[in-house]
This record gives structure tokens, C-alpha cells and sequence, in this order.
């Protein structure tokens, strides 16, 4: 679960950015894709957690402090340095001991002198310094008043900063050539801002002295001197699961970090004690803006899937990997309770926006080029996929010239259609909405895309073949207002199998419109069948069916705001949640291999299981929603890939409320609440590359 005010993309990218100039303060020699298996530098991960007493200012009201710690370190031969991320917390001692604790976060750099490094048990001694905050939760310390600022989300209580300094003897017990055990003893001296005590009895404090027994495990990312190399992959990436999780935990911790220190939100103050709170508690759903559940999370989703896949990992292991870093962030970034519909959009929605960015990606990046061209394909690959241009600029791939793919389908597949839009849009709005009253005009842009060709593509694996509809609309109350992608997992020819005309394929959907007049979106996998009529005659005809399971969808409802049941509530939620099911049929006439007349309709039906939902002892209330959408378009054929067009829809939401009154048998109440939404769009449009066919 997140809070109101997300954690956005622009501050994402920011902290990878971060990310890279703490690993290049580590040493001169970067390489994080391509490091041989034999060079003496080896880069790793370490995690840790641990548990002590404190003394000095904050002894007396402060006590059983816990910590669990991540970081990256650079090894060569007997040193090692590191940049590490420090999540801890003190209880309040007797009779405060049963109210939220004080969280305790470091943010260190560290050196390290390891003796007997060639044997299997290796003693060590580090130094470290850095930054600390230190962070009460109680609401005995809630600032009174309130900051003029003071948004929902933030924190109501004052941190305290300062520094810290410590050292730490340990013990490694090497298991493989890249795993090994490790013990330590932390001393720690720290000195923060004068922190007033008195709400417990104390007065003021700022400094004090730590220990802390603990136990970790520490992860190379190589497989140690002697091992052989994995091979490269399309795009010239040595596959490293070591960066790969490292990275999406790295991103994690670093926002947990930037939550607390630049946003002081009121959800960071993470630590042992928090991640046993949420397993103990388990899942749950928020109520954060539709908005930040149905997109942002899925964008934060696709950096954790793009941390595997830029460091040359496949699909389905990325898959695994995306969802390991939406777990993780709920169950360990925040001390929230975790957020079942966060998972669901954060892991599985991140896959389908991560596998298409990649795969956007890879259309604009160019290995052989040079100069401003190279600069700015670059740029732009970073923009649509900012993890793997953060790794390409960690690695030199950004600028090193050599050979792209071998496989055009890893580039730019064949078949692959852009079309972009501009033009006038109208949408029906109120009780009653239509278009000739009620209404509201917008500037409207859409961008559609096909990438390869789903009946002659050369290879048929994962989101070889994928479709995106991305629509902006200036005015409405979010200028995007639809993303709507739809990947095959896998396709497979109906009879003819070397020239199909008919192919099945196993699909995931992702789905997400938001503007002022209806709000949907949800994951969701299916089947298809693809068709196509008259294939070689200037006339053509092609036709798409789809079955859908939804996992978990969402619209806005009657009744959410007021009977959804969700763990620090914040706001009231106007929309609902639930599985359920879909269908969708196409149609399209073309004319030397362009779309003339497209034909759409589609239909959903979510079960609510949070939202419009309540059961008490007196009174139930379930609720149903079937939601219906048709569109047809009329485009004319381009001339020079310039072309005009006008595009009809309508948006049906079906509401079945059922009021039960459990004291009275057979008693039930039943309301029927229906919406329709109608839109015109009319429009120019610009199809470049068009390769016509020739009649």
C-alpha cells in the first residue's frame, strides 16, 4: 500500500541517477553488465539484520533497538568499499513500551580490511561513516500545530538528523564463490538535532552510543575466479541475476530512503519490527487515487521488471523478478500494511508496461550509429525505459559502437505499424450526457501501435507480438486518459503453419482509462484468435476475438467512497475493486493493407470484493458491475502517410446494487444504476513508414 502523494516517475529515474553516482564514488572502474568472471574487482550485495542497546542521551526513554541493513560493496583483494542503507527503530521503554516506536534510518559509506581473504573463514574490520535520522511515530510526539504545508500523507511528528560514526569486527564464512554468512558486531556513535523528550518524560537529547549483534548473508554478483562467463544476449548483455535483484532492491530502499529524508512522509519509518507487523497483519487494500493504483504503481512495477531484463534476463524470469520487487516494497518499503491491489498492479500490470517499454525501447536504440544521432536515440531510450538506459550509461554500452541484434525480431520487427493522431475530441458528461448537450471539447492526441505482425512474425514468444492504444487529452482531469496494451504470451498457427491466416494466442492485458466522466482499469489473461480474410486481395478483412479472466479490476462506483474497508484511511475511494471476467470482438476492413473501417466492442464484469461492500450484523450490500464499450472508426487511405479520420464511441456501466436485511428473512432491496458516456473524435493522422500494397 502507498500513500496519497506517490512516489512518481520523474523521481524514480532521479534515484536511479542517484543510484549510479554512489556506485561511481566506489571506485574508477564501472562495469556492471560486462565484468570478466576472472577480474580481481568483484561487485556484491550484502543484507543484514540485527539487534542491540543503546546509551547516552536517549538511554533512559529508548531501548531493544533492531536494524536490517542492504547495500553494495567493490571488492579488490584485501579492501572493500561500500554504500549502505540502514533501516532500524527503538521501542519506548515502560510504561510508553506499547506505542509506535522511533524509526532510526543511516545512510553510510564504509571501508573495509579483510585478513586471510584466500581462506574459507575470513575476519574482517570496517569503518563507516554517514548520515542518520532519527524518527518518532508516536502520536505522543505529534507536532501541535500542524505546518502551514501540512499535506494528508506527510509525517505529523519532527525528525531529528545528524551523523554517525562507527566501526564493526566480523566474521565471513564463505559457503560457495558467491554466497557467504556473516557475523558482526556494530559500535556506533551518533549525534543528532536536540530532540525534545518531554511527551515521555525526558528532556532534551542529542547524542548517543549504539551496539548491535548481528547476521547476514553477503552476495557476489560473478560466480568468482575460474567460473565461465553466461553468454551475451541480443543486445550484447552478459545476464546477471546479482544485478538484476540487486537493482530492484536497490530502487526499493533508495525510495524508502528519499520517503524519508526529502519527503518525510509518514509511511518510511521502516524496520524489522514494521515488516513482522505487515506479515502479521497480511493483506489488504488501500485507498489511494485511481491514478496512483492503476498506473504509477504498474510504472514502478516495470523498473523492477526492466532491473532484470536490462541486465540481460528473459522474459518469464524477469516476470518473477517484477513481482518479487512489488512484494517486497509492500511487505518491507513502508510501514503501511501490505496492499493486495498494489501487488497485483505493481507486479503483474509492471510486467506488461516493462516488456513494452523494453521492446519501445529497443526500436530506437542504434549500436552502429554515432554523433547527435547516437545521443539522441540514446535520450530517447532512456525516457521510454529508464533502467536499461541508466545500466547502458553504467556500462559504456550508451556510447560503444558494435553490432546490433542479429534477430530483427530484437530490434525492429517486421510488420511493426505506428500511428499517431491529433485532432478535435468530444465527450457527453453529467446524469444525462450527450453530444449535442452536456458535453465537453477537447484537444485530443493518440498514439496506436502494433508491434510485428501476428501472422508473419519469425519468432512467437513473449510480447513478440503486442498492440498499445496510449490516448492524451489536454483539459480532461488527467491529460493521459487511456493506455491500453494487449501482449501475446505465446502464439500458435491454426492449420497452415507456414503461411497462417488463423493464430491462437495466450494474452495479458492491461487496461487504463481515467477521465472526468468513468474510471477503469484491471489485469487481466486471456485467449485470442486471429484472423484474417483475403489476405493477398486489395480488399481485406481481419477479425480478433478475445476471452479475458480478470485478476483484479477496478471502476468508480455509487457507493465505495463510503463502505470500501481499507487500512489507514486517508481519503474515501471512489471506485471498486474485484475479479471477474471480459470479451472482446474486432473487426476491420483494409484497403492496400490499411485499416478503412474498424469495429470494437467490449465487455467486463467485476465482482466486487472491496469497495461498494458492506456486511454488518443488520445490513449486506453486494454489488455487480457490467461495463460495455464500442467503438468504430473511419479512416481514410493515407497519402503519404498522411491521413484524416473520425472514431465513435460509447462507455456502459451497468451497476447492480443488492441491499439485504440479514435479521429480516427474504427481505432484499435491489437498485439498478446506469451510466452511459458517448465521445466523438475527429482527427489527422500520420502513419510514417507505410508500406502499401500494391494492388
Amino acid at each position: 500500500m502507498n500513500t496519497i502523494r506517490p512516489l512518481s516517475p520523474s523521481i524514480k529515474t532521479a534515484l536511479l541517477a542517484l543510484l549510479a553516482l554512489a556506485v561511481c564514488l566506489c571506485g574508477r572502474d564501472v562495469r556492471a553488465q560486462t565484468t570478466a568472471a576472472d577480474d580481481p574487482t568483484r561487485w556484491g550485495f550484502y543484507f543484514n539484520l540485527g539487534a542491540g542497546g543503546i546509551s547516552g542521551d536517549f538511554s533512559d526513554q529508548l531501548q531493544k533497538g533492531t536494524t536490517g541493513e542492504f547495500g553494495l560493496h567493490k571488492e579488490t583483494g584485501r579492501w572493500r568499499y561500500g554504500l549502505g542503507l540502514s533501516f532500524g527503530s527503538w521501542g519506548m521503554k515502560p510504561p510508553y513500551d506499547h506505542e509506535l516506536e522511533w524509526g532510526f534510518q543511516r545512510i553510510d559509506v564504509s571501508a573495509t580490511r579483510i585478513f586471510r581473504e584466500n581462506e574459507t573463514l575470513r575476519p574482517y574490520l570496517q569503518g563507516r561513516v554517514g548520515v542518520v535520522r532519527l524518527h518518532p511515530r508516536s502520536e505522543l510526539f505529534n507536532m501541535d500545530p500542524l505546518p502551514d504545508d501540512y499535506k494528508i500523507g506527510d509525517s505529523t511528528t519532527k525528525a531529528s538528523n545528524g551523523i554517525h560514526l562507527g566501526i564493526m569486527p566480523g566474521l565471513e564464512w564463505k559457503l560457495t564463490r558467491t554466497v557467504s554468512l556473516d557475523v558482526s558486531l556494530l559500535l556506533d556513535y551518533f549525534a543528532v538535532g536536540d530532540t525534545d523528550l518531554s511527551p515521555i518524560g525526558g528532556g532534551e537529547a542529542s547524542s548517543g552510543f549504539d551496539w548491535q549483534a548481528r547476521i547476514g548473508v553477503m552476495w557476489w554478483n560473478d560466480g568468482g575466479p575460474g567460473s565461465t562467463p553466461a553468454p551475451l544476449d541480443a543486445w550484447g548483455v552478459r545476464p546477471s541475476y546479482g544485478w538484476a535483484i540487486g537493482e530492484a532492491l536497490a530502487i526499493n530502499f533508495g525510495a524508502s530512503a528519499f520517503n524519508e529524508y526529502v519527503r518525510n512522509a509518514n509511511f518510511n519509518q521502516i524496520s524489522p519490527r514494521s515488516w513482522y507487523d505487515n506479515l502479521k497483519e497480511g493483506l489488504t487494500y488501500d485507498d489511494n487515487q485511481f491514478k496512483t493504483n492503476q498506473l504509477i504503481h504498474p510504472f514502478n512495477g516495470s523498473q523492477y521488471y526492466n532491473a532484470a531484463r536490462a541486465n540481460g534476463i528473459e522474459f518469464w524470469p524477469s516476470y518473477a523478478i517484477g513481482i518479487m520487487g512489488a512484494v517486497h516494497w509492500e511487505w518491507m518499503g513502508e510501514t503501511h500494511p501490505m496492499s493486495f491491489n498494489d501487488i497485483i498492479s505493481t507486479g503483474i500490470g509492471g510486467a506488461a508496461m516493462g516488456e513494452t517499454m523494453y521492446r519501445m525501447s529497443s526500436m530506437l536504440l542504434d549500436n552502429r550509429t554515432v554523433g547527435h544521432e547516437r545521443f539522441f536515440r540514446e535520450a530517447g531510450g532512456f525516457l521510454v525505459d529508464p533502467v536499461r538506459g541508466f545500466n547502458r550509461i553504467l556500462s559504456g554500452q550508451a556510447w560503444k559502437v558494435y553490432d546490433n541484434p542479429d534477430d530483427h525480431m530484437d530490434h525492429r520487427p517486421n510488420g511493426s505499424v505506428h500511428d499517431l493522431a491529433v485532432g478535435w475530441r468530444r465527450a457527453g458528461n453529467g446524469e444525462y450526457p450527450s453530444l449535442e448537450h452536456d458535453y465537453t471539447d477537447y484537444m485530443w492526441f493518440r498514439y496506436l501501435h502494433k508491434h510485428g505482425n501476428v501472422f508473419d512474425n519469425s519468432r512467437r514468444g513473449p510480447w513478440d507480438y503486442f498492440d498499445m492504444d496510449a490516448r492524451l487529452s489536454w483539459g480532461d482531469k488527467n491529460t493521459l486518459t487511456r493506455l491500453m496494451i494487449a501482449g501475446n504470451w505465446l502464439e500458435v498457427p491454426v492449420a497452415n503453419t507456414e503461411n497462417p491466416n488463423h493464430m491462437v494466442g495466450v494474452t495479458q492485458h492491461f487496461e487504463y482509462i481515467n477521465t472526468n466522466a468513468y474510471e477503469f482499469g484491471g489485469q487481466s489473461i486471456g485467449g485470442a484468435l486471429f484472423s484474417r480474410w483475403r489476405p493477398d486481395r486489395d480488399v481485406s478483412f481481419d477479425t480478433r476475438f478475445d476471452l479475458m479472466a480478470t485478476i483484479l479490476g477496478a471502476v468508480n462506483s455509487d457507493y465505495s467512497d463510503s463502505l470500501a474497508v481499507v487500512a489507514n484511511q486517508e481519503r474515501f475511494r471512489e471506485y471498486d475493486y474485484g475479479p471477474g471476467a471480459g470479451g472482446k470482438a474486432g473487426f476491420s476492413i483494409g484497403y492496400l493493407g490499411e485499416p478503412i473501417l474498424t469495429m470494437e466492442y467490449r465487455v467486463h464484469f467485476l465482482y466486487v470484493t472491496n469497495g461498494s461492500i458492506y456486511s454488518g450484523d443488520e445490513v449486506g450490500l453486494d454489488a455487480r458491475h457490467w461495463l460495455h464499450a464500442a467503438d468504430i472508426r473511419l479512416e481514410s487511405p493515407t497519402r503519404n502517410s498522411w491521413g484524416v479520420g473520425a472514431e465513435y464511441s460509447s462507455f456502459t456501466r451497468e451497476s447492480h446494487y443488492k441491499i439485504r436485511f440479514t435479521e429480516l428473512q427474504n427481505i432484499s432491496v435491489t437498485q439498478l444504476v446506469k451510466g452511459v458516456t458517448p465521445e466523438l473524435r475527429v482527427y489527422l493522422h500520420y502513419v510514417p513508414g507505410l508500406k502499401k500494397k500494391k494492388g
